[in-house]
């Protein structure tokens, strides 16, 4: 089925997961908002992953701060 829900105002989905099939995702803000629930301590490792296929294997890259040694680290 095709269709097309179009919204104005906010829209508020609440649950522990939710899930976004999409190819491409806008942002009209300029600032990524992550780890909102992590304010009761610092215990979430923070970032962006991404998948990518290279020498017939799934590969990961990405950018993330660990909680346990509060650096920065990539993957590649």
């Amino acid at each position: 089925t095709t269709s097309t829900l179009d919204v104005t105002g906010r829209l508020t989905v609440t649950g522990s997961q939710t899930i976004i099939n999409t190819e491409t995702l806008s942002f009209n803000d300029p600032l990524l908002h992550l780890a909102e629930s992590n304010n009761a301590g610092d215990i979430l490792d923070i970032g962006f992953v991404a998948n990518f296929f290279n020498q017939g294997q799934i590969r990961h890259t990405g950018f993330f701060r660990d909680a346990d040694n509060k650096e920065y680290n990539g993957i590649i």
